[in-house]
């Protein structure tokens, strides 16, 4: 569950307040306008205390209009995941070093576009208004048991969504990067993400990504969704509007589960440099990683712009939160969702009137989103 209080960690230092501003450093009304320009009818987020952790990691924490909070997580100066501890890497929501030649290396290409880091005190969210609509929980019994080389195991037509969702679970953690599309808009109609969903009433979708635009529209964001909305335990998405995805951008996501805890995390790094490091609480009854989505999405129902294809690539999953090896996205069973003007499913490319984008070449690595036409 969300708590209203910071989630302490074993070896933290202590807690450093951050200063209130003085009258006279108070934002000039242009800054103030700008500001409000990027978070249009949400409200404006800044860190409102730090928590300096074991490793010299620090956390940042943002409250919440309901009363609950997040932190956002920054690597300590000099950061160095190669030589880093295994608490550290905890602590910075990255997998734990494995052993074994192939591992390392599959581990370092998940670990290093998030270890540089741009995330500072000085940072600031836009906690949207209210939240696009977003699938629901998946139902019981309905994903593969096994893993099995490219295997499809079937395919659905949706207004809102074109992508793959993998469907050989259990999954803790779900990592990939995609390239951010030009779409010739500022407009948040469209955003690309990945992210893990759970099942029954208890299930969460988490998910981070960025919004297409080459300015606020281009902004990363992370949230955790359910259908019950914030009187759940859940939030708005929450958007840095600091930074943005600009076009050929590449988008590093990782994003993952401990059941342990009921602790979310969410990383979005933007040209390997790390812009969001959040963790979350959930409610103690949620649960996660069920299946994980690999979508393009369009914003309630609007055209989504034109587009460039939008590849996926580097995306694999664990099994467990912190221990273990990763798997290729390639490796494991894949549900296709196309989407398309009548939620109908067509498998036509683009010759097809009704179809809007789809997903194919499926690799190793990922897979291309494929634009057709706005509406």
């Amino acid at each position: 569950m969300r708590k209203t209080f910071f989630f302490l960690f074993v070896g933290a230092a202590g807690l450093v307040a951050l200063a209130a501003p003085s009258a006279s450093a108070a934002r000039s009304a242009t800054a103030m306008s700008e500001s409000a320009a990027a978070c249009p009818g949400g409200t404006v987020l800044t860190a409102v205390s730090a928590q300096r952790l074991s490793g010299g990691v620090t956390a940042y924490t943002y409250d919440l209009p309901n009363g609950t909070s997040f932190e956002n997580v920054a690597p300590p100066a000099g950061f160095n995941y190669m030589t880093a501890s295994n608490a550290v890497l905890t602590e910075l929501n990255m997998p734990t070093r494995p052993t074994g030649a192939v591992a390392m290396k599959a581990w370092e290409a998940v670990v290093a576009p998030f270890a540089k880091s741009g995330i500072s005190r000085s940072e600031k969210f836009c906690e949207m208004a209210s939240a696009a609509p977003e699938p629901e929980a998946p139902s019981a019994g309905q994903h593969a048991a096994s893993v099995a080389p490219l295997g499809s195991v079937g395919h659905s037509g949706s207004t809102s969504f074109s992508g793959y969702e993998l469907r050989s679970p259990p999954y803790a953690r779900a990592v990939g990067r995609f390239t951010q599309p030009a779409t010739g808009t500022d407009l948040r109609s469209m955003s690309t993400w990945i992210g893990l969903n759970g099942t029954g009433s208890g299930g969460r979708l988490i998910q981070a990504g960025a919004g297409d635009g080459a300015n606020y529209g281009g902004s990363p964001f992370w949230e955790q969704y359910c259908s019950g909305g914030k009187a759940a335990g859940c939030n708005a998405p929450v958007i840095d509007f600091g930074d943005s995805a600009r076009p050929g951008a590449s988008v590093s996501i990782n994003v993952a589960y401990n059941k342990s805890t009921h602790m979310s995390y969410y990383q979005v790094s933007i040209n390997n440099v790390l812009d969001i490091n959040a963790r979350d609480p959930m409610k103690s009854n949620s649960n996660s990683g069920a299946v994980v989505d690999f979508w393009t999405e369009r914003t309630g129902g609007d055209n989504i712009p034109t587009s460039k294809p939008i590849p996926f690539s580097a995306s694999r999953t664990y099994a467990a939160y912190n221990k273990g090896g990763s798997v290729a996205f390639g490796s494991q069973k894949y549900f296709a969702t196309e989407m398309t003007s009548n939620g109908t499913f067509y498998n036509g490319g683009c010759s097809n009137s009704h179809i809007l984008m789809f997903p194919n070449d499926v690799t190793s690595g990922g897979f291309v989103n494929n634009y057709c036409r706005s509406s």
